[in-house]
């Protein structure tokens, strides 16, 4: 039985981008050319487990990233450690969801100027519970994730 963990990424006027040209990942699951970066022997006979992306945008994004059902905004569901375009296409993306003594943390590996998860990786690690913002601050994104 999976259980499902519910992630946000915050957005506050302090809080910077971990990359210029990370935006909401808008993304086409491109896991039929990769492999899912999963790891363990347990894992590799279970089918991947899935996370969930909300991308809300508007004038009330906020409001809706935070809302637990995540009504009004875009939802698309992958499974982890799929190769994902992300910013127009011109870059690619990897979300891996990890329980830590201290609560689930979201590892994300951007790899810029190209659509297929290969080239330089650029990882960063995010805590739950945030929405985090993206276009200008009319757009918000947060992330579900079976655990």
């Amino acid at each position: 039985m999976h259980s499902i963990v519910k992630l946000a990424f915050a957005a506050s006027g302090s809080m910077a981008a971990p990359s210029a040209e990370f935006g909401a990942a808008r993304h086409a699951d491109l896991s039929a050319l990769t492999t899912p970066v999963l790891s363990g022997a347990a894992l590799s006979s279970a089918p991947p487990l899935n996370f969930t992306q909300f991308v809300c945008k508007g004038t009330n994004a906020l409001n809706e990233c935070e809302d637990s059902k995540g009504t009004g905004c875009d939802q698309t569901t992958h499974a982890q450690g799929a190769c994902l375009t992300s910013g127009g296409g011109k870059q690619s993306l990897t979300v891996v969801c990890k329980q830590t003594p201290l609560g689930v943390n979201v590892d994300i590996t951007i790899y810029a100027g190209v659509a297929n998860c290969t080239g330089t990786p650029n990882p960063f690690t995010e805590k739950a519970d945030f929405c985090y913002q993206s276009g200008g601050g009319q757009e918000f994104f947060k992330y579900e994730c079976q655990m």
